[in-house]
């Protein structure tokens, strides 16, 4: 792991140096994002191994919050043009509110604009949001990557799909008072 005088860190510390949840941690570990080693059966992780993950982290959380604040402003600016003027100020928010609120944005600002269907491909880096209009799939937007998966997932919500496997539903979605179906599709990534 390092040298002697190195502190190491067991789970339950990590977990809460790092404020993740065990399954997350472990995922962490998985996916390559953090180094372990196997003491007593359970992982040990080095203060240089979780002070590298902290700043990975703080930059994810960066990034997301960079990207709400671009999202939630372009959509503001597209709806506040085509008629919508009532929009909730989430600045404050958490990310999962404001996250929520994007979501929310991309459903009206596809219902403003004329959309039947909402499409998200995925990218090499991010995705592309499409709207089929008049039997034509056309891009309106590009989510960066740390704003990507948070919104698939939203989208996916909005549109009752919970089985990963499921790529497309049709759900309602209610504005002023009219009901608007709209077709959701999530190519598999």
């Amino acid at each position: 792991m390092g040298t002697e005088n190195e502190t190491v860190f067991t789970l339950d510390q990590a977990i809460e140096r790092l404020g993740l949840t065990r399954a997350q941690v472990y995922r962490q570990m998985k996916d390559g994002g953090i180094k372990a080693t196997k003491v007593d059966g359970g992982p040990r992780f080095s203060e240089k191994d979780l002070l590298a993950l902290e700043e990975v982290l703080k930059k994810k959380q960066t990034d997301l919050a960079e990207a709400l604040d671009r999202w939630l402003a372009t959509l503001g600016e597209r709806l506040t043009a085509g008629g919508v003027q009532e929009l909730p100020e989430v600045a404050d928010g958490t990310p999962e509110e404001r996250t929520a609120e994007v979501v929310r944005r991309i459903i009206l600002l596809g219902i403003v604009e004329g959309a039947a269907d909402i499409h998200i491909d995925p990218l090499t880096k991010g995705s592309r949001l499409l709207w089929r209009r008049g039997g034509a799939l056309k891009e309106t937007g590009r989510l960066e990557p740390a704003l990507s998966d948070p919104v698939k997932a939203g989208l996916k919500t909005s549109a009752g799909i919970t089985d990963p496997e499921q790529t497309a539903a049709t759900f309602v979605h209610s504005h002023n008072d009219h009901a608007y179906q709209i077709r959701l599709k999530v190519a598999p990534t």
